[in-house]
């Protein structure tokens, strides 16, 4: 007598779907996972573009000449209360460390600037400012160097122009994304 058909799936039918099913599932979970990763790193750069314009527009509305002149720098190498005494309170390097500090230029003749850094847990923003002035032409650098020391804003000295162009930009940690803004501060009288 001759076996009958027989119904089901045979070890060899297992095996090859078990393995189709594993694929899919490996495939699957990948896709997942980076679609995963990739919102954090979007919420990450979200959040470091957010804090670059939020410190572009706060030093958008300070006043160019603090009143009263400050006495000097606080901890963070800053004199508060104005966009001199923040974007660039000196251009002396007796007062630089490594968060805010004047930075020469490297060619003879050209403006310097002050930089200021600040760490965040995603990275750091960064605020470079100029001394400039506004001319038909456009901004044109303006070196920060009055009488033997440097110009500080706690002098009682002049600045050397009334308009402060700054770059704010926010770093991610690993480098992998920046962002930056300018802004322009000028003396209104």
């Amino acid at each position: 007598m001759r076996p009958g058909p027989q119904s089901g799936f045979g070890v060899i039918d297992v095996v090859i779907s078990a393995a189709v099913l594993g694929v899919i599932v490996a495939a699957t979970t990948a896709c997942v996972a980076q679609a995963l990763a990739e919102r954090a790193r979007q919420g990450v750069r979200r959040e470091a573009a957010t804090a670059a314009a939020a410190e572009a527009e706060r030093l958008r509305a300070l006043r160019f000449i603090p009143d009263p002149a400050p006495a000097g720098l606080d901890p963070e190498g800053l004199a508060i209360g104005s966009a001199l005494g923040e974007l660039f309170p000196h251009a002396r390097s007796a007062y630089d460390h490594p968060d805010a500090h004047y930075v020469p230029s490297d060619v003879a003749g050209e403006a310097g600037s002050f930089e200021r850094v600040v760490v965040r847990p995603w990275g750091t923003i960064r605020v470079v400012a100029r001394f400039v002035d506004v001319t038909a032409a456009g901004l044109v650098a303006v070196q920060p160097v009055v009488g033997d020391d440097g110009w500080a804003v706690w002098s009682g000295e002049a600045p050397p122009s009334g308009a402060l162009v700054a770059v704010v930009t926010g770093t991610l940690a690993d480098g992998s994304w920046s962002t930056s803004l300018s802004v322009l501060v000028v003396d209104t009288p």
